[in-house]
């Protein structure tokens, strides 16, 4: 008894061992055009603990599907239909002759009723939002706020660092019908230039019309372990804890900040 408890618990043990320290793999895969929507293609896989688990989701034809694999053995599928298509009607056509769906007019139905009961005079109350507010603003001025925002922000460039694609690549070809947005695009690619490394090649059209084809692939991998230590190094910090208990505290009514 005592025996294969013992090897449950080692089984356990080791299995959240693999998941924390093995690395989190992810790639996605796009391709299509703005033209055609119902050739757009998007697939996506998640593996983790060496490829011991994974899931796989994939849109196409207006499909979503996904299954689990646990050891190569898939264990669970499921797809469902974004919209049911005519037949004999290819789904563009279906979306340009499709009337739309207009929203339920307010004033009819419990949302109607309670719209009303919230705004009377034509202005909501104000009493728990004021308080909010005000709330916000007394933590402002707090001395801790500040190095707690820039713990804050420092932990998450990290993190952003370290969950940003490692190799990526394929193409983007875009055109707008007003040309300044197209080199305002440009302009921005070529501020984040440290950061995508120019893996993707942008083939900008001054065609004046609204339109979009891309071919992508990007991979990347994520550290459980590392993820963990940020968020707690995030959570532990003294500035944090502070703003914490105070906030807890004027909550219950405890202290006023």
């Amino acid at each position: 008894m005592l025996r294969g408890t013992g090897i449950v618990l080692l089984a356990v043990l080791f299995i959240f061992l693999l998941l924390v320290l093995a690395p989190l793999r992810y790639q996605a895969k796009a391709e299509g055009s703005t033209a055609a929507p119902s050739r757009i293609k998007v697939r996506v896989k998640v593996s983790c603990g060496f490829g011991l688990a994974g899931y796989t989701l994939e849109i196409k034809n207006h499909m979503v599907q996904g299954h689990f694999r646990l050891a190569g053995i898939g264990l669970k599928r499921f797809g469902q239909a974004k919209c049911p298509q005519k037949p004999g009607v290819s789904y563009d056509e279906q979306l340009l002759h499709e009337e739309p769906v207009l929203a339920k007019p307010p004033g009819k139905g419990k949302e109607g009723k309670r719209q009303k009961r919230r705004v009377k005079g034509g202005k909501a109350p104000q009493n728990g939002q004021g308080c909010k507010i005000a709330l916000w603003e007394e933590l402002l001025h707090l001395p801790q706020t500040r190095p707690a925002l820039q713990k804050a922000a420092e932990e998450a460039w990290r993190l952003f660092v370290h969950i940003r694609p490692r190799s990526a690549g394929g193409w983007l070809s875009f055109s707008f019908s007003d040309p300044e947005r197209t080199g305002l695009i440009l302009a921005l690619a070529g501020i984040t230039l440290p950061i995508h490394r120019n893996s993707v090649r942008l083939l900008p059209s001054f065609t004046h019309e609204d339109r979009a084809e891309a071919e992508l692939l990007i991979k990347g991998r994520i550290l459980p372990l590392l993820v963990i230590t940020v968020l707690a190094r995030v959570w532990f910090d003294r500035n944090v804890q502070a703003l914490v208990k105070i906030i807890r505290r004027r909550r219950y009514g405890k202290q006023q900040i």
